[in-house]
């Protein structure tokens, strides 16, 4: 943060780390202010600038914020073996329906007819 003139800033993390998701807005946000001796003092606070953490504050030249971020859901692997099985089970499906036509189209007449009683 150098080149800032003395004032006040607010400091807001717009983009994690991979694996790792940004904080939600109510404890993301740092009001930063500079001043003239060279100082800087930061809190954290909420959307409406209420304060959440105490006051810190330190030279503003070497400053490091840390922000607790939380490692994002993983997510269900997609395109697994179990696809492979349904994609097998279709094609069976289908193959058999292809045959049943095809058998029902070959048939004789009568030949497969059920007896007369009587």
């Amino acid at each position: 943060m150098t080149g800032l003139p003395t004032g006040t800033y607010i400091l807001k993390e717009t983009e994690a780390p991979d694996g790792y998701e940004v904080p939600d807005e109510s404890q993301n946000m740092f009001r930063v202010t500079l001043n003239n001796a060279g100082t800087m003092t930061w809190v954290n606070v909420n959307v409406t600038g209420s304060l959440i953490h105490g006051l810190m504050g330190g030279d503003w030249k070497v400053t490091e914020f840390v922000i607790g971020n939380e490692p994002g859901v993983e997510l269900p692997s997609a395109g697994g073996i179990g696809t492979h099985f349904a994609a097998f089970g279709l094609a069976c499906v289908a193959a058999g329906m292809v045959l049943a036509v095809i058998a029902q189209k070959n048939r004789k007449p009568g030949a497969h007819a059920a007896p007369r009683i009587g």
